[in-house]
């Protein structure tokens, strides 16, 4: 079985309780990492073509690259954000932030 950018290694047709079943391994040649997988199959009688797509499908699925978890958000301690506001000349030494400055600049009373 030829799949682009994969070494094939073996593949069994199983049938079980719930339906057939494609048990199969890949190794990835860009980075190197082996697959075993297991897809559903419509039956064992199922072509060689249609078993690739399958295959192939199913490891665009599982090798695609993660996207980096994100940073949790920072809470900034009100002095801080003052500060920040001050520097940027936003608020005046002295002035507060208005807690409903929000409310008011969306159009809420």
């Amino acid at each position: 079985m030829v799949i682009k950018n994969y070494t094939y290694i073996q593949h069994k047709l199983k049938t079980r309780p719930w339906g057939c079943e494609c048990q199969f391994t890949f190794v990835s040649e860009l980075d190197g990492r082996t697959f075993n997988e297991v897809i559903a199959i419509s039956s064992l009688k199922i072509e060689e073509k249609e078993l690739s797509l399958l295959i192939e499908e199913r490891l665009k699925l599982i090798s695609a690259p993660k996207l980096p978890e994100s940073e949790p958000e920072k809470i900034y301690p009100q002095s801080e954000v003052d500060g920040i506001l001050i520097a940027k000349k936003y608020l005046i030494i002295g002035q507060k932030f208005p807690n409903d400055l929000p409310t008011k600049v969306m159009g809420g009373k």
